[in-house]
């Protein structure tokens, strides 16, 4: 048997195929939670366009993100901006105020969470 033409199994890498970026899915659901709510229940005119752009730019950089994992930031970028523009959209209802605030939090804590794959070495 000639041992040089065949491997050895210490030079086989294994294939280990990639791990879902499953934070960026679920930032892409936030985002378009954030984004439907805007119609379920009434806005002040400030805070619904406020919450559907930012649902709808939440959800697109996420999906974007799956791909090119830098631009998770955005997303940790939009969560402080609907953070801040919660409270200070004065007039916001108490739901939306709460609500708002509660989805910045989540989509912040998971767009902060790097890919399975980043993490690799």
């Amino acid at each position: 048997m000639n041992t040089l033409s065949q491997p050895s199994r210490s030079s086989r890498s294994a294939y280990v195929p990639p791990a879902p970026p499953w934070p960026r899915y679920i930032n892409a659901l936030v985002g378009t939670w954030l984004f439907a709510s805007t119609f379920l229940w009434r806005h002040t005119p400030s805070a619904q366009t406020n919450t559907w752009l930012i649902g709808l730019m939440m959800a697109t950089a996420a999906l974007w993100a799956v791909r090119t994992p830098a631009i998770r930031w955005f997303n940790t970028a939009l969560a402080v901006w609907l953070a801040l523009s919660t409270f200070a959209i004065s007039e916001a209802r108490p739901l939306t105020y709460y609500h708002n605030f509660g989805v910045a939090i989540v989509a912040f804590v998971v767009s902060v969470i790097a890919n399975p794959a980043e993490r690799r070495v």
